[in-house]
């Protein structure tokens, strides 16, 4: 799907990124690490063809899309902070104030990727830039875009959309 085409929701509108960017990755390390996007570019990177789907699609809907993507395996910049022994889950920031929680065992899949590329293009805003997840088998929302944090913990991490489910009816996805 061209990049214009992918189809893009949001929660809470597409936020201002500063342009002194970083990465941050903390909790349950031995080493935190601050990366800036030229960090993450130097390593090695990965491409992968994925579909995205929104938790809100109905069946025959159009949120639904495919690009080919290119970033850093999750657990190749998880490698270097040293994961303590103790971390089982992630919890995931962005810059719009979204916030999710994954099982460490997901972001440590081959498969699961921090994409900067999106078409052989750098990433658009409205698709995440500079930095978004991509895990696989899930939906958009839990895949977050304009990522800011990665905090490893020892306890699972209810964010935005857990702490809605049963609560609300969802008015979108995240992808």
């Amino acid at each position: 799907t061209p990049n214009y085409d992918f189809y893009s929701v949001d929660a809470m509108g597409v936020p201002a990124i500063p342009s002194n960017w970083k990465l941050t990755i903390t909790g349950l390390v031995d080493k935190p690490l601050t990366l800036t996007l030229d960090d993450i570019q130097a390593m090695p990177s990965v491409i992968e063809m994925r579909t995205l789907s929104c938790i809100s699609n109905p069946v025959g809907g159009e949120l639904i899309s495919n690009a080919v993507w290119k970033g850093v395996r999750l657990k190749d910049l998880l490698a270097p902070a040293g994961v303590k022994s103790n971390a089982r889950y992630l919890k995931l920031e962005s810059f719009d104030t979204w916030s999710t929680g994954i099982p460490l065992e997901l972001g440590m899949d081959d498969h699961a990727l921090l994409a900067y590329e999106m078409n052989g293009a750098p990433l658009p805003r409205d698709h995440g830039a500079p930095l978004r997840c991509l895990w696989p088998g899930h939906y958009g929302m839990k895949q977050p875009k304009w990522l800011q944090t990665i905090t490893l913990t020892d306890k699972a991490y209810a964010g935005f959309w857990e702490n809605r489910v049963g609560r609300t009816k969802p008015r979108s996805c995240h992808s």
